[in-house]
């Protein structure tokens, strides 16, 4: 997604309760996409890539009377995915009158779990994802036999049925060796709209959205300060309360630019270092992430949601007369 001179850059992971998100802002002519970048293909599917060289394609499944959307993981690594976890996070009905979607009409997330390693090049087998129940008037999903509805609401006489579906996708790379635990690669995470016609039983689907999330604002750290001072966020990482950012810094009437590394912790008062030289600001950036990471993701992504797995220095932008370290 490119915006007028800089492209915006994010991935992000996130459970029922806590989102972690990296994100980072690069000028245009040294960017690099880091954000799952889709397209809708001529046969109505949907390809998501991850910046960790794989994808989830999302399609329409027709089998017989079968009606419903199916996904697949598709390989575009040197080295095989070790297993991948399909979650169906919530499925919201929308609602014409409000112009938005209705609270999630799913009972429970939804987990489809595909232990089989995929080889490079290779694809998963289809996932069913959501389909018109062969017994009943609706849509259901479900895995292992245990099958979820999606009712639609009985006061909505819409003729087609429009859902937003939040997926996350978890792939774990293959580990070195049998006593290592395998390795999160970065995760997708999207906002799926589906279509069906109930008369018809045809699906849809519509372009996806992403998750996002932004740090909050830091009231020692503004934007614009008044005694002139100028900041601009160029990393952060964001996980509840635990946050980490980066920003280079300018003021008014002083040459140079200056590098700000603010650590947000729950509950004490955020750290900060401030200093014209770039080294130690990656330095600083290194220690608080480790130190980050060993926490935050400790404490609200337990079960190895190491997934963001961002680099350990934030890149700096050319600024100033340091130039790039």
């Amino acid at each position: 997604m490119y915006w007028r001179g800089m492209t915006k850059t994010k991935l992000t992971f996130l459970t029922s309760e806590h989102q972690s998100t990296v994100a980072q802002y690069e000028p245009l002519e040294t960017a690099h996409s880091l954000e799952p970048v889709s397209s809708l293909i001529g046969d109505g599917s949907i390809v998501i890539n991850s910046i960790d060289q794989y994808s989830l394609r999302i399609s329409i499944a027709k089998t017989g009377t079968l009606r419903g959307v199916q996904v697949q993981i598709e390989n575009d690594r040197l080295t095989s995915i070790h297993q991948i976890r399909v979650v169906l996070l919530s499925a919201r009905s929308f609602d014409s009158r409000h112009g938005d979607f209705r609270e999630s009409a799913l009972s429970a997330v939804t987990t489809f779990t595909r232990p089989n390693g995929i080889s490079p090049a290779g694809s998963s087998a289809p996932i069913l994802l959501v389909w018109k129940d062969l017994s009943g008037n609706g849509l259901v999903t479900g895995e292992n036999n245990l099958l979820r509805r999606l009712p639609w609401p009985d006061r909505d006489k819409s003729e087609t049925e429009r859902w937003k579906l939040s997926l996350r996708v978890l792939a774990f790379d293959r580990p070195a060796n049998a006593a290592e635990k395998p390795i999160l690669l970065k995760e997708i995470n999207a906002d799926l709209i589906l279509l069906w016609n109930r008369a018809q039983n045809e699906f849809a689907l519509e372009e996806p959205t992403y998750v996002q999330t932004s740090p909050d604002v830091l009231e020692a750290f503004p934007a614009n300060g008044s005694d002139g001072t100028s900041r601009k966020i160029v990393q952060y990482i964001v996980c509840g309360k635990d946050q980490l950012l980066a920003y280079t810094t300018t003021r008014e009437n002083f040459p140079g630019t200056r590098f700000l590394v603010v650590r947000v912790r729950p509950d004490p008062p955020p750290q900060s270092v401030e200093t014209s030289d770039r080294d130690a600001a990656n330095d600083k950036w290194s220690e608080w992430y480790q130190e980050w990471k060993k926490k935050a993701l400790a404490d609200h992504l337990e079960l190895a949601l190491l997934a963001s797995r961002p680099s350990s220095r934030p890149d700096w932008p050319h600024a100033g007369p340091l130039g790039r370290a």
